[in-house]
């Protein structure tokens, strides 16, 4: 079978590896000269044929048993890799890289196993294994470009012929031990020029000086219309001498999904995700529908409800979570905005329109529910029949997994909020006037309704907008109607009226309290009945304002809770009632069977003020500036007297006797409020700044 020719050389399948070169092929080593003649005329004879090849992984001295020339299995760089050998039968093994392969043994004469050396990265493969680097002549190196000595008195960029054709076969003979393969094809061997290479010198392969020839004249071309001057040193003094260059499509750097060059330091940070997806697709899959969904609800253990809820009732709500399951009525979970007994307030987002607003989620409890439907039923009425300025409006309704959820506008922030931003401190008192302005209007609509909040606090009272004092009033979830009162546990306690607490019947008159302590809230920073129980909160009410009516003690059932007779003094004397001190109400809380799995350890008294009446606590707090005139201090004292005067009528402990909101609307202390009290808009606090 004849050796072919016809092949790629870059191609290992392409030709019969299996076969030696025929005989006279230059890698063929004889000490006669009649075989050096056969030589050159075989290359003769080929010349004008094909190039030559030489099997790079045939060695003539290495033989079958049987004297052929066949190629042995065990002369493969793979000898010594078990996994590759049982490869090789059945599979040809690809050499065209783009990198060159260097395999070296590292002790043949103790026939070591041997040793592959990786490469590293290099543009030029011949600068990497022949550049400045000394090869000896002695050891076996099988190369991954084609070797030949070319090497003149150690100087890489010199041809200088010495000696000729005959020198060189005589050196050929005289170096039984080098015995270089090359992976890569040299065209026309006997052409050549041979050189003299004394023993012991570095040589390198002809290929290999014409290739860096080829390399410097191509250069020499790009750069001969104008030579670049050589790069000099220069002395950097601070970081504007540094002129960087920078690159639009750098070299080597890693492309994206979108085929966009990035940085080392954008991909292993920005684009994360896109290098660990390049790097491993199968493996790596990052979508953001899968990332951890931020929990708003606590406690977040699923335990009722097939595991929607809490154990408070509460549907776990997450970050992206969607509320609704009809058309058009769908709204995404932005975040929290509060939460209370009935259940918990969201910031959602309409799909349909993109509007923004706030979602009331009720307790799955069947109580609530109900509560809800009646709060439901009252907001659809006020939205009706009021004009919509001092209360919030209702959007929608719907139930989503056994909940009923509220849409409502979204509103800013509440007066809490904004007595909080001021520091705890009194708002202006222009303010204060507004504001109480248009609570005493939202009362008096109410009433007219004949309808109670229940829940008149700083909390339910929010601004339209941060920097206007617009207001409305929300939460009807505690509202009723005055003749369908149904509940007695009602009002926060801060501003829970007498005839609530002494388990009196009430009316609307109930609200007018409340909105007395905000006032009086408003104005001083601090709530004015701040008490931590029932019984707390009606001593400090006594002990500000005094003792409610006889007939309100006598006919509350829960009077004698806090109070005790006080036998006449003389026989025709009236039976008075006092306050039970600290000591005798605890005594009583330890007596009453009724609540010794409720009840909790009483807090002694703690005191806010300085002052213990309404108008000393009133007329001595703080300036609102200390650059006040004269003048301007006697108009303070003069408000202040006014908001004294309206505080004792709204405060009045006798329901019956209490200011009623059109009265109030009346009063001169919010009869002078001008529209125009914020004048440039900002909300002004008690030092003459802005509240924002």
């Amino acid at each position: 079978m004849a050796y072919n020719y016809n092949y790629n050389r870059h191609n290992s399948i392409g030709g019969n590896w299996h076969l030696p070169p025929p005989q006279g092929f230059s890698g063929s080593t004889s000490n006669t000269n009649t075989h050096d003649q056969q030589n050159q005329e075989f290359l003769q004879q080929k010349q004008q044929q094909m190039q030559g090849f030489r099997n790079p992984w045939y060695n003539h001295n290495q033989q079958s048993p049987g004297g052929s020339n066949t190629a042995s299995i065990s002369q493969s760089p793979t000898k010594g890799i078990p996994l590759l050998q049982q490869q090789q039968a059945s599979k040809r093994m690809s050499f065209a890289n783009n990198l060159p392969t260097t395999y070296e043994y590292d002790d043949q004469r103790h026939n070591a196993p041997p040793y592959i050396h990786p490469p590293t990265r290099a543009d030029n493969p011949f600068n990497q294994y022949f550049t400045n680097q000394e090869v000896s002549l002695g050891n076996d190196r099988r190369m991954s470009a084609a070797a030949a000595p070319t090497v003149n008195n150690g100087y890489y960029n010199s041809f200088v012929p010495q000696g000729g054709d005959n020198y060189q076969a005589q050196y050929l003979q005289n170096s039984p031990n080098l015995n270089r393969r090359s992976s890569v094809g040299v065209s026309n061997y006997q052409q050549m020029p041979h050189y003299a290479i004394p023993p012991g010198r570095v040589k390198r392969s002809p290929s290999i000086v014409e290739y860096q020839q080829y390399q410097r004249a191509v250069q020499s071309q790009r750069v001969s219309i104008k030579r670049r001057p050589a790069p000099k040193a220069m002395k950097v003094y601070s970081k504007f001498d540094l002129r960087p260059k920078v690159h639009q499509q750098p070299k080597y750097r890693r492309c994206s999904v979108n085929s966009i060059h990035i940085s080392p330091v954008n991909a292993l940070s920005v684009y994360l995700t896109e290098s660990y997806t390049i790097c491993q697709p199968r493996k790596f899959q990052y979508s953001k529908s899968t990332n951890p969904r931020r929990v708003l609800t606590k406690p977040s253990e699923p335990k009722f409800n097939n595991g929607y809820d809490n154990e408070d009732s509460d549907y776990i709500l997450f970050v992206n979570d969607i509320l609704g399951t009809e058309e058009g009525r769908k709204y995404i979970v932005l975040d929290l905005l509060g939460s209370g007994t009935f259940g918990q307030v969201v910031k959602c987002q309409n799909l349909t329109n993109q509007s923004v607003c706030a979602v009331k989620v009720i307790k799955s409890k069947p109580a609530y529910m109900n509560q809800s439907l009646t709060e439901v039923r009252l907001l659809e009425f006020l939205n009706a029949n009021s004009d919509g300025k001092n209360f919030i409006r209702l959007l929608d309704t719907f139930m989503h997994k056994e909940h009923l959820c509220l849409v409502f506008e979204l509103l800013a922030s509440n007066l809490y909020e904004l007595i909080k931003q001021n520091q705890f401190q009194g708002l202006n008192m222009k303010l204060v006037k507004l504001l109480t302005r248009q609570l005493l209007e939202a009362m008096a609509q109410l009433k007219g309704f004949q309808m109670i909040h229940c829940d008149l606090k700083p909390e339910n009272i929010l601004l339209c907008q941060p920097d206007k004092p617009d207001i409305k009033v929300i939460d009807f979830g505690s509202a009723c109607f005055t003749r369908q009162t149904i509940y007695t546990y009602i009002q926060s306690r801060f501003y829970r009226s007498p005839e609530v607490i002494l388990g009196l019947p009430y009316t609307e008159s109930i609200d007018m309290w409340s909105l007395g302590c905000i006032v009086g809230e408003l104005f001083l920073g601090l709530p004015m009945f701040p008490g931590t129980s029932e019984y707390n909160q009606i001593w400090k009410i006594v002990d500000m304002l005094g003792l409610p009516p006889k007939h309100m003690i006598e006919v509350g059932r829960n009077s004698m809770n806090f109070f005790k007779k006080v036998p006449p003094v003389e026989a025709d004397g009236k039976t008075t009632y006092v306050t039970k001190t600290f000591d005798e109400y605890v005594e009583f809380l330890e007596s009453s069977k009724s609540k010794d799995d409720t009840k909790k350890k009483e807090q002694a008294n703690k005191n806010y003020f300085k002052q213990r009446l309404l108008k000393d606590i009133v007329l001595n707090y703080k300036l609102p500036s200390k650059k006040m005139t004269n003048s301007m201090i006697e108009k303070e004292c003069q408000e202040r007297l006014l908001l004294i005067d309206f505080l004792t009528k709204v405060l009045n402990l006798n329901p019956l006797e209490r200011l009623t909101p059109q009265e109030g609307l009346k009063h001169p202390f919010v009869n002078d409020v001008r529209t125009d009290a914020m004048g440039s808009g900002g909300i002004p606090t008690n030092d003459g700044s802005k509240q924002v």
